[in-house]
């Protein structure tokens, strides 16, 4: 059984034979290329949107648009399926920079009363039990990272003998909540981007491909007999822009 388009018409992988062929075409795995899997949706669409229109334009080809058709269709709707997983990803991010920069205000805060409370000395005990030298240091940290080194931090802010100190404890405990949730979101966010990509674009490229090597297989069986160009299934196809070759360079001066 030869393999149908995405619109049921039966598309056919054999060569073509017979008198009046300008040489021999074997098959459908000579002309369409393959679309990678790592090309964009814009790349399949792209694609799919000029062979329909070739199509659509030989009428001994237009019976066989339906299928390209209908692929046309099914890019489009993973198209608006990928921008809302990227408007998630995004939102994602977004809520990292916000918890990020909500940490770094409080470990700030909390730097700036203790340093007041231990009378401007970094070298302090009780300073360098959280700072060491520099509170920067972790300030710039990427959230990740920071929520590693402040984690520990409120139950013993809670045991701080100033009363503007120890409110430090509960800010840092929310706002440790707070990236947590927003690390979570993010890798959430990111793992179903990736499970479309595998899913479902990577299926759907697999059909594009399997789709027009079986339509190029069934524009060659239409070569023989109607008397057409070797090279009339490959012309429904996008093909690349060829750069234009460089000039030749100009002669050097002869030397005297």
């Amino acid at each position: 059984m030869h393999p149908k388009g995405a619109g049921g018409v039966q598309f056919l992988c054999t060569g073509v034979e017979g008198p009046g062929k300008m040489g021999q075409i074997q098959g459908a795995d000579m002309a369409a290329h393959q679309i990678k899997l790592t090309d964009s949706l814009d790349v399949v669409w792209e694609e799919l949107v000029y062979t329909e229109a070739r199509l659509l334009a030989d009428a001994r080809a237009s019976d066989l648009a339906t299928a390209i058709t209908q692929l046309i269709h099914r890019v489009q709707a993973l198209k608006a399926t990928q921008q809302t997983s990227w408007q998630a990803e995004i939102r994602a991010q977004a809520a990292v920079d916000a918890a990020d920069d909500g940490l770094d205000d409080v470990v700030r805060g909390f730097a700036d009363n203790l340093l007041f409370a231990v009378g401007n000395d970094r070298t302090q005990a009780r300073f360098k039990r959280y700072f060491g030298d520099n509170p920067s240091a972790i300030i710039k940290l990427g959230l990740e990272a920071e929520l590693g080194k402040v984690r520990g931090w409120p139950a013993s802010i809670g045991g701080e003998p100033e009363a503007p100190v120890q409110a430090f404890g509960a800010q840092l405990q929310a706002a440790i909540a707070a990236g947590d949730a927003a690390l979570s979101q993010r890798t959430t966010a990111a793992g179903a981007r990736a499970d479309e990509r595998t899913r479902g674009i990577n299926t759907f490229i697999d059909d594009v491909n399997a789709a027009r090597q079986s339509l190029y297989g069934t524009l060659t069986t239409r070569v023989g007999p109607n008397k057409l160009p070797r090279d009339w299934p490959e012309r429904f196809f996008k093909h690349a822009v060829k750069a234009p070759k460089p000039p030749p360079a100009a002669p050097k001066p002869a030397t005297t």
